[in-house]
């Protein structure tokens, strides 16, 4: 595990090597880090990165600031691969619907997704996807990171939260 630090783009529960990766794919989209600004950003942010082991990564970012309609913000790259370097491929930015916002915050809650643990121990298969959520909601943030959800039963529900971002984001 990595020691947390201030500046830390997750929190010591993500392990060093995944640390490195999903920071690495979140830095070439010009992401920044939701963890580090916990305690700072006045509004929800509620973000979905997606890394195919031979898919271009994709990144999908929803915010509300409180009075303000929702802002949705995707991107996706040309990297293939866990850190090779890349280029930004797609981005897209649009306002959801209230509704659609209401909808995503009852996915979160249908799930439990504030108690869901971080990672559960699972045989990795050599190729696969990792899909990691982050939710950022007064001031609390909690991260959630599966490798291929859409196999393991527990985490399907993970895989309609992913394309509950998807479908926002008009990606189908």
């Amino acid at each position: 595990m990595s020691t947390q630090q201030t500046d830390a783009f997750f929190p010591d529960t993500i392990t060093d090597r995944r640390q490195k990766w999903y920071s690495f794919n979140l830095q070439s989209m010009n992401e920044q880090s939701i963890f580090a600004s916990r305690n700072s950003l006045p509004k929800s942010v509620y973000r979905f990165l997606w890394l195919g082991f031979n898919e271009h990564p994709l990144c999908i970012r929803i915010e509300q600031e409180t009075g303000k309609p929702a802002q949705l913000f995707a991107k996706k790259t040309d990297g293939i691969g866990e850190m090779e370097p890349c280029n930004i491929l797609l981005e897209k930015e649009m306002q959801i619907t209230a509704e659609q916002f209401a909808e995503l915050e009852r996915q979160l809650d249908s799930i439990s997704f504030w108690t869901l643990p971080t990672s559960e121990d699972v045989p990795l298969g050599t190729d696969g996807e990792r899909w990691i959520f982050e939710a950022l909601h007064s001031g609390r943030y909690h991260i959630v990171d599966r490798w291929c959800p859409q196999i393991i039963a527990r985490d399907r529900p993970l895989v309609e939260l992913g394309r509950l971002f998807v479908g926002a984001a008009q990606l189908e």
